[in-house]
């Protein structure tokens, strides 16, 4: 999301997010003043089942989960952006609870993994790119 810096804590900017606040590495960001768009990997996001300090955290509700294999994906509504979900990938290990669409859940993560890019960029941009690529492959197919 498009978010705000409010602050800093030693090497760390403070920034202010739908939902709450997040830290990030002054180093990982574009900007040390005013907007950033905020980004960590989904494979470095986790589902919190128990409390965890010194991390980053979002609350959602769980929209899916799929079954891919050695892992499983939880596609998660957040309030920083309703339009845009969030994407994180826990492995299948034992001990985990079961998550099911419909819960309501904290996806964590490092501080250290959370990158800020220029406010000013453009969330779209490359999207029309894919959708045609997207249909030149449909189209392909059906000949």
């Amino acid at each position: 999301p498009i978010c705000h810096i409010t602050g800093r804590d030693g090497a760390d900017l403070l920034v202010s997010v739908p939902g709450g606040e997040v830290r990030i590495p002054a180093a990982r960001a574009a900007d040390d003043s005013g907007a950033l768009i905020i980004g960590v990997r989904p494979e470095k996001m986790r589902i919190a089942y128990k409390e965890e300090v010194n991390v980053n955290r979002v609350r959602g509700n769980v929209l899916d989960v799929s079954f891919t294999g050695v892992a499983t994906q939880y596609t998660v509504e957040t309030p920083w952006d309703p339009d845009r979900p969030v994407t994180c990938f826990e492995l299948n290990d034992e001990g985990a609870p079961e998550v099911r669409a419909g819960d309501s859940v904290e996806l964590v993560w490092e501080y250290g993994f959370t990158f800020g890019l220029d406010g000013d960029d453009d969330l779209d941009a490359g999207n029309e790119l894919a959708a045609e690529a997207a249909e030149v492959e449909s189209a392909g197919e059906a000949d």
